[in-house]
């Protein structure tokens, strides 16, 4: 039976505006705030997810300055954020939001640094050992890595999962065509508590991830069980351990 998940997302936009998506039965509602100090201190924003903007360090750095009288952060159970991103934000994000459970993770590609962005303060999560640390005491629990085109770092970024978030239960990898049939062996061999990985191909079909990791099973040091998810595209490989 399917039991519908309610999200409220708190989504910043261009132009100092925010907006609340509420999924419901699969249906969108936005609500829209203009970005005025007085009317912003006097809403509150009962959410549960929070998308960071991408390219705008400047607002990003007034959303949080504002938001601890308005936002919930121990109900803040998700949030997605641009990877690499403002160190000094990230910091503040993961001591604020103590329960967070799933990280979502967007890679961009190298030359994507536009709008308001200084390359100097721009960190990985991955990269940094005090940030992981502070989401393993937070409890979080899922990691949604969504990868570059062509991105050339993902087996050691598979390392780096398993050496500073080893007690990870779910993963998400979403990114293209073959590029990630290296690191679902490192992750099933490195996480003890992993119990169900996605594998996502953005042009085509997952068959080719599952037809890699049933090559790779007699190395695999646990056992698991595979099904690509039965859609159109077939492009979604469901793992099991």
């Amino acid at each position: 039976m399917f039991i519908p998940i309610n999200i409220k997302t708190l989504w910043m936009g261009l132009n100092r505006e925010f907006f609340l998506l509420t999924n419901i039965f699969f249906g969108f509602r936005r609500i829209r705030w203009p970005y005025n100090v007085c009317a912003f201190k006097k809403q509150s924003f009962r959410c549960n997810k929070i998308v960071m903007i991408e390219h705008y360090d400047q607002m990003n750095d007034e959303f949080i300055s504002l938001s601890p009288p308005i936002v919930l952060w121990h109900k803040i159970t998700s949030l997605k954020i641009v990877q690499p991103f403002n160190s000094t934000h990230l910091h503040v994000l993961f001591s604020q939001a103590n329960n967070l459970r799933t990280l979502e993770l967007y890679y961009r590609l190298e030359n994507d640094y536009k709008m308001d962005l200084k390359r100097e303060t721009l960190t990985d999560v991955l990269n940094d050992a005090s940030l992981c640390k502070m989401l393993m005491l937070n409890g979080l629990q899922q990691l949604n890595l969504f990868t570059a085109s062509e991105q050339s770092n993902l087996i050691n970024i598979a390392y780096l999962i398993v050496e500073r978030l080893p007690h990870l239960q779910v993963i998400e990898l979403t990114g293209f065509n073959y590029e990630l049939t290296q690191m679902p062996s490192i992750l099933i061999n490195g996480l003890s508590k992993l119990n169900f990985l996605t594998l996502s191909n953005f042009y085509g079909s997952a068959t080719y991830y599952g037809d890699e990791l049933r090559d790779l099973q007699n190395s695999n040091t646990r056992p698991f069980r595979m099904e690509v998810l039965n859609t159109i595209l077939k492009n979604t490989l469901f793992v099991w351990l």
